[in-house]
């Protein structure tokens, strides 16, 4: 009997980050189309369209950065891994990990104190940079939780590398 390869399990909660990334990409994208349109077909430009459209793309893009973290896909040097001993490579892994949890958790820190004590508008709207800083956060505390979710991870396994874990999610 031949056995099968084991399907990856979907979580829908693993999807919902990925859905608001495609989500902001064409609301982005929309935006910047008619802004576009305005412009050069009806001689006139959305006033807002720049300022949203910018703050969508930092919106998406602290959002990928959690989706990376989940992924365990961000940029890393791994050759450095392979010339060094299983036990070696384990231990910094492990300061790899609390390295980035340590930093992603500073950051919303950072985030949070930035949203509650802005007093600054957007130009173009009437509306508070807080809604602008707030989600930043929440994606970088999304970051830090899936930080400490690959961690778990990585010292369960007892992974001695540093190479990605594509197409896995954070099982605990």
């Amino acid at each position: 009997m031949t056995e099968q390869p084991e399907t990856p399990r979907h979580d829908p909660w693993h999807s919902i980050d990925w859905l608001l990334v495609v989500a902001g990409f064409w609301a982005l994208a929309g935006i910047v189309f008619a802004q576009v349109v305005a412009r050069y077909v009806l001689g006139n430009s959305i006033g807002w369209s720049e300022e949203v459209a910018r703050a969508l793309l930092v919106a998406v893009t602290f959002l990928g950065c959690a989706i990376a973290m989940r992924r365990n896909t961000h940029i890393a040097i791994e050759v450095v891994f392979a010339y060094l001993p299983a036990s070696v490579g384990r231990v910094l892994v492990t300061v790899i990990d609390i390295l980035k949890i340590g930093l992603s958790g500073a950051l919303v820190v950072m985030g949070y104190t930035l949203t509650v004590t802005t007093r600054q508008k957007l130009t173009s709207i009437d509306v508070s940079k807080a809604w602008l800083y707030g989600p930043v956060t929440m994606f970088l505390a999304l970051m830090t939780v899936y930080s400490m979710l690959v961690a778990w991870r990585h010292w369960r396994d007892g992974k001695a590398d540093i190479s990605t874990d594509t197409g896995t999610a954070p099982r605990i």
